[in-house]
């Protein structure tokens, strides 16, 4: 009877827990509308209108979401984990490529932080994204002119992810769209193909040494181990437990019992020695050298020829939830970035 009470008078509990937990996570979750949010009304209405004009032709053409958040305060004083959990929540950047950027200022806080996706921390590194916020951003909110700093560092934001683009160092989803295609038309792949399965498999079924091979009891097998040849007469081949595995000068081995071993590889001019570990055990599993490379290859092939279908559409399309935008499919990042006051 006690416990029954017990479990009923911590059910209150757990619920307000819950509750709680529920509150913060919304408290650290900023509302996304446009590219640029303007939530403490401190930017001029057409300066807001030309940059998320910028903002829709910049993720059309590259897949890249470069949002900004001003917020008259935060609910939440880590305005770190505020972008970090924003980012996440809404998925910035293109599913493929990461490329998201979500930049977050408190005005009566005087705190500012970039959260940058993965797949730009290449050209957005941290340092790079400090010096953007204080070239650009610091100097024009000091004499509170926000609109000019943040006009001045959503171009250069977008301006240092295209120099990323032009050198190469960046993808984009068009030039990655462009790419899928031309693989999918040209007639050299299958020809391709079939080259990399041939040198696959001729790879894999050499084991590396420090591998392990699994047997079951009685079974042999000719050991093809990368850099050895045992038709010479200078490769001297042992086992440690020749009861549970016996090898032959050929590289050929027999399982015996149950247990573990090694098989030991020197060249009788060389003191180095290679390994390979020998498990044999009753019904055993195919280990990674016994899997069909053929089989493996064809299937990452398929994998890869099939392009994965991209959610952003460029805009904003509403779909319920805080702010009611949707990104890309992205949301991928370390969750670290650069920031501070000014």
């Amino acid at each position: 009877m006690m416990k029954i009470q017990n479990i009923l008078l911590s059910i209150p509990l757990f619920l307000f827990s819950w509750s709680t937990v529920t509150i913060q996570a919304q408290e650290s979750i900023l509302s996304i509308d446009n590219y640029i949010n303007d939530h403490a009304d401190v930017i001029d209405d057409d300066v807001e209108q030309e940059l998320n004009e910028m903002g829709a032709r910049f993720e059309k053409e590259t897949g890249s979401q470069v949002i900004f958040n001003i917020e008259t305060r935060l609910d939440n004083p880590d305005i770190r984990k505020v972008a970090y959990e924003t980012f996440k929540h809404y998925e910035l950047g293109d599913e493929d490529l990461d490329n998201g950027v979500l930049f977050v200022a408190s005005i009566e806080d005087r705190l500012r932080y970039m959260e940058v996706g993965r797949g730009l921390e290449g050209v957005l590194t941290d340092i790079t994204s400090q010096h953007l916020q204080t070239d650009y951003l610091v100097p024009s909110f000091q004499e509170e002119n926000y609109t000019e700093g943040i006009r001045s560092l959503y171009i250069h934001t977008i301006k240092t992810i295209e120099s990323g683009i032009e050198e190469g160092s960046l993808k984009t989803s068009e030039n990655q769209n462009a790419s899928e295609t031309a693989i999918d038309w040209t007639i050299l792949i299958p020809i391709g193909l079939i080259l990399v399965l041939m040198a696959f498999v001729a790879y894999q079924r050499r084991i590396q040494p420090s591998s392990t091979i699994i047997l079951q009891p009685g079974e042999t097998r000719e050991l093809r181990v990368a850099g050895y040849d045992f038709s010479e007469e200078n490769i001297l081949i042992s086992s440690q437990d020749s009861r549970i595995v016996s090898v032959e000068p050929s590289g050929k081995i027999q399982a015996h019992k149950v247990g573990r071993t090694k098989i030991f590889l020197q060249r009788l001019e060389s003191s180095h020695k290679d390994y390979i570990n020998v498990v044999v055990r009753k019904n055993h599993a195919s280990s990674s050298q016994e899997d069909d490379p053929v089989l493996e290859a064809l299937l990452w092939g398929s994998l890869l020829s099939s392009g994965r279908k991209r959610r952003f559409m460029g805009g904003f399309p509403h779909s319920g939830g805080w702010g009611g935008f949707h990104g890309g499919g992205g949301g991928s990042s370390r969750g670290g970035g650069a920031g501070g006051s000014w």
